[in-house]
């Protein structure tokens, strides 16, 4: 595997899952994991993997997936996959503003899981009376409906 290689686990609790191979160093798969190949010419890994990532694709893919003790789906399940694939060039466009969208998703999640944090901080010390909260008397006052 090298950097920019998609990826998909084939079995557990994350089959189907698809992610993006990020490290600088190379590294070995397992039967647990496969890699999509793509065509060079024919489809550009940042498209194919936004693709991938799509509810009805990833309903595509397991909706074959073996039981037992855990699921999980073959190279044949991902073969039969039938996608459309538009010109490289409309690929790119596509690619560029679906990871634009995803990486301000990320921003958004760390920033309300920071403030999820700080949210529970300020809880804990007004629980234990470490902060006191005033209350303005001049905004406090009985409204008679």
């Amino acid at each position: 595997v090298v950097k920019g290689d998609i990826l998909i686990a084939m079995s557990g609790a994350t089959t189907g899952k698809v992610g993006c191979y990020q490290f600088d160093e190379y590294s070995y798969l397992n039967q647990r994991v496969g890699r999509f190949d793509p065509k060079k010419g024919k489809i550009i890994k940042s498209y194919l993997f936004q693709l991938l990532k799509l509810p009805k694709i990833q309903y595509d893919i397991l909706i074959d997936d073996v039981g037992g003790a855990q699921p999980n789906i073959s190279n044949k399940d991902i073969e039969r996959l039938k996608i459309i694939v538009p010109s490289i060039i409309e690929q790119q466009k596509i690619a560029s503003v679906l990871t634009a969208a995803d990486k301000e998703i990320e921003l958004l999640e760390a920033k309300l899981a920071h403030l999820k944090e700080e949210k529970k901080a300020l809880m804990q010390q007004l629980l234990t009376g470490k902060r006191r909260v005033k209350i303005d008397q001049e905004h406090n006052k009985e409204v008679n409906v």
